[in-house]
């Protein structure tokens, strides 16, 4: 029953978890697993505390704003990443104001349609989120930041669509270029050798339906659909040569 004021102090506080009331946490190496909805009161935002982060941190949360940018309902974000982009790595004040406001609108948007997650619409933040949690796990938290492997989970899920023609194929290049553009590692490969372990992590996400894994695809911008993957898909796209 307590009033709660939320003061994010890192991008990845500022433009996710600060907002939409999740409080959920890591339970036996599985992300999210225990948890409720409590929204704050307020969240104060500073932006300057962005100056006191190193790069990998700052690069932890341009991943979930560039993630914002493909599912938002216009392509102004996306855009702005494109065309701002030495600004937003110099991290100039005025630039970073306007970007976290943009990623918070994407954000705010799908939490009204779908508050606490049972219309599906909330879910399509998620994109990406499934074969990052797996990665993050199976690498046991430590050589992965939750922004690196959701950049390199969301190329993965665009590959799934292109390979399911669900996603346009010169979209899907474009988005994976954008992360590439920004420094991510999205060309990493799971080792044969861990693919069980990853494998294992995956099939306990909490996103299942009659016992299958879901995944974010995109049918375009703004456009997300929930698919069950078949398992050697995902192999592939996790050990294979990237189709980018």
């Amino acid at each position: 029953g307590c009033r709660l004021t939320l003061v994010p102090t890192t991008l990845l506080a500022m433009v996710d978890a600060a907002v939409g009331g999740k409080t959920a946490v890591d339970f036996r190496g599985m992300k999210n697993m225990v948890g409720s909805f409590y929204p704050a009161g307020e969240v104060l935002i500073c932006i300057d505390t962005l100056r006191t982060l190193s790069d990998k941190e700052f690069l932890n949360g341009l991943a979930e704003v560039i993630k914002h940018a493909l599912l938002s309902q216009d392509e102004e974000l996306y855009k702005f990443l494109l065309v701002k982009k030495n600004e937003i790595l110099s991290r100039e004040s005025k630039t970073l104001a306007n970007l976290v406001e943009l990623s918070l609108d994407v954000k705010k948007w799908y939490i009204e349609q779908d508050p606490t997650e049972i219309k599906g619409i909330r879910q399509m933040l998620n994109l990406g989120h499934t074969f990052a949690h797996a990665l993050e796990s199976s690498s046991h938290f430590g050589s992965w930041s939750h922004g690196a492997a959701v950049a390199w989970g969301t190329c993965r899920a665009l590959e799934a669509g292109v390979v399911l023609q669900v996603t346009d194929k010169a979209y899907a290049g474009g988005a994976t270029k954008l992360f590439k553009s920004y420094g991510y590692d999205i060309e990493h490969r799971i080792g044969r050798g861990d693919w069980i372990e990853f494998r294992d992590h995956l099939l306990k996400d909490k996103k299942k339906v009659d016992g299958k894994v879901l995944f974010v695809l995109l049918q375009g911008q703004g456009k997300g659909v929930l698919r069950a993957l078949e398992m050697p898909l995902i192999q592939h796209l996790v050990i294979a040569k990237p189709i980018f």
